[in-house]
């Protein structure tokens, strides 16, 4: 089966948490070893956000648990490096996620059987109560992003969908170099560029001090910007 990477994030002890995306069954895809422990950095380091890899599901899958839908427990995961059509240009890329993206970030992680968005605000930080939503991975088209870093030197995202809500405080957790993330931090506003998206996730299920309860935080994956819009 082949697939689109469209993120990479950094994890602890080298690890890299990646998300694919096939177009076939329309579905993202977060794919786990067959002992169901993230990849290295070793291993995932060929492959680039936007080339398409090939991958073998295992018959051996376990039952998920809301949000996080998308484990995939895989036997094999093949880089197509030597192909250059098996990466994305920038044109490709945009269409793509313009493909699909959704207006809002509510819309990714759905509703309760009251139609209350279940993406909350818990002390400042986005997220789900653990065992609620309907997935973990999507893809939001936004109108105006902040990337900057905190008092505490973390790198964070604010962020208005589509639909006008703003979000804020949100990690941004993409594998980069500090150099990288340097070179991203700004504010981006839609009548500028053509198009700009977030690919956003939750994290697994943790419980800070400072919240009311635990929660799967919001996280901003991957961050695209696309042709800035220039008037003569």
């Amino acid at each position: 089966m082949e697939c689109i990477v469209t993120g990479k994030t950094k994890m602890k002890k080298g690890k890299v948490c990646m998300s694919l995306y096939n177009e076939s069954s329309g579905s993202y895809i977060r794919p786990l070893k067959p002992d169901r422990e993230y990849f290295t950095e070793e291993e995932v380091a060929q492959i680039d956000l936007f080339s398409i890899v090939e991958i073998e599901e295992s018959p051996n899958q376990e039952d998920n648990t809301v949000p996080h839908v998308e484990d995939t427990i895989i036997s094999s995961l093949t880089c197509l490096t030597n192909d250059p059509d098996k990466f994305l240009d920038e044109d490709e890329i945009e269409d793509f996620l313009a493909g699909i993206a959704v207006e809002s970030a509510d819309d990714i992680f759905g509703y309760d059987e009251d139609d209350n968005p279940y993406l909350i605000l818990d002390n400042r930080n986005w997220g789900l109560r653990p065992n609620t939503g309907e997935r973990s991975l999507g893809t939001v088209e936004v109108t105006w992003v902040k990337i900057y870093k905190d008092y505490y030197d973390k790198v964070r995202v604010d962020f208005e969908d589509v639909s006008g809500k703003t979000y804020t405080h949100a990690p941004l957790v993409i594998q980069a170099t500090d150099d990288e993330i340097d070179s991203m931090l700004g504010e981006f506003n839609a009548e500028d560029y053509d198009s700009m998206y977030l690919r956003l996730s939750l994290a697994r299920p943790y419980h800070a001090d400072a919240w009311e309860d635990w929660l799967c935080a919001l996280q901003v994956s991957n961050v695209n910007v696309f042709s800035e819009v220039y008037e003569y």
